[in-house]
């Protein structure tokens, strides 16, 4: 691994600086005794301008943060310049203990640098977390960073990313999670028959929250799957229902008629009845008035028929002609004054009906009046 590779190279200049300063007291010792000012002055004029290369990598000072320009180009170019060092002579130890911290700040650069590069692997230019991203690992180097260079501060500086990160790999995690759920199994081929419109809903909400264009299309493209698997079932409820509603309303406009047709037959029965009951009334009346009109009609042709009983006589006392005028009259007067009494036994007389009807309804008895 690069940051390994990395680990050992720091270490490796820790250990050779170590070996100087053990082996310092014979060359100090030799240089003691030689006068060669030039050399060492020299030698920490390359020493101040790699200490400042390392220090122009840090944002002050305190060596806590990078400058916001720094690159890869930096760590590298500053990486060279104290790799020429490695074989020379330190001739003072002034010059060896500035080349150790120089070497254990370029060290701590170099840590904070590739951590830096594998946190903003993290999210892509927009803020949305990259198909890639190992947040996990990135953890991991967050927790050797400071243990090794304690640069807390600077860890602490990239966990709004981390944060972030964290927070989309989780909502892609619970949409994935919900997501399956809906399917028989992992590889989504198959739609859970008991699968729901709520469960979708929530599925499909959680999936809208996803950042990540690739776990979106791809949880979208399954989600397709159950709304057209429940949008299948819903029509064919809605069209099972529809069926039910219809044949439901039939039924009861079937029962409708009926009863409206019972209701009918049951009224009808009643108006018969009472116009049987009103026909009943009114020929018993009219049977009354009729017999009324039946008895002073029989009267009045009583009084008729004693009239031509009379003119009868009279006819019958011309025919004899031969008895004289005076007699004739007196017959005459006699006839018209007892008519009755000249009705005999087997004498006929023609009659006219003047009337009919029933007496106490349709089915009682009928009565009948005539003239004479």
């Amino acid at each position: 691994m690069k940051e390994m590779k990395k680990l050992s190279k720091r270490v490796t200049w820790i250990l050779a600086i170590c070996g100087i300063l053990v082996a310092g007291g014979i060359s100090w010792g030799i240089y003691s005794y030689i006068d060669n000012k030039n050399q060492i002055t020299e030698q920490e004029t390359q020493v101040a301008n790699l200490e400042k290369q390392v220090n122009d990598l840090y944002s002050d000072n305190t060596k806590e943060l990078f400058k916001k320009d720094i690159g890869k180009e930096n760590i590298e170019k500053t990486e060279k310049a104290l790799d020429e060092f490695k074989g020379q002579d330190l001739l003072t130890p002034s010059i060896t203990e500035d080349i150790a911290q120089i070497a254990i700040d370029w060290g701590n650069a170099d840590y904070m640098y590739t951590y830096k590069m594998q946190v903003e692997k993290l999210l892509d230019p927009n803020g949305v977390l990259r198909a890639d991203a190992d947040i996990k690992k990135v953890e991991a180097q967050r927790e050797e960073l400071i243990k090794n260079t304690k640069k807390e501060t600077f860890a602490k500086s990239f966990d709004p990313v981390v944060k972030e990160a964290t927070a989309q790999q989780t909502q892609i995690d619970v949409a994935t999670k919900q997501v399956d759920g809906l399917f028989t199994s992992a590889d989504k081929k198959k739609v859970k028959e008991d699968v729901t419109r709520t469960s979708y809903e929530t599925a499909n909400k959680s999936v809208g929250k996803i950042k990540q264009a690739k776990a979106k299309e791809e949880l979208s493209t399954s989600l397709n799957k159950v709304n057209k698997y429940l949008t299948d079932e819903e029509a064919k409820t809605a069209a099972a229902e529809e069926k039910a509603a219809q044949e439901a309303a039939e039924l009861a406009s079937a029962k409708e008629a009926t009863e409206e047709s019972t209701n009918s037959s049951e009224t009808s029965g009643n108006s018969n009845s009472d116009s049987n009951d009103s026909a009943a009334s009114n020929g018993s009346n009219s049977g009354q008035e009729s017999a009324s009109g039946g008895s002073s009609a029989g009267s009045s042709n009583g009084s008729s028929s004693s009239g031509s009983s009379s003119n009868s006589g009279k006819s019958a006392s011309k025919s004899s002609g031969s008895s004289g005028s005076s007699s004739s009259s007196g017959n005459s007067k006699s006839s018209s004054g007892s008519s009755s009494k000249d009705m005999n036994p087997g004498d006929t007389y023609e009659g006219k009906k003047t009337g009919e009807g029933y007496i106490d309804g349709p089915n009682g008895n009928t009565w009948e009046s005539f003239t004479w």
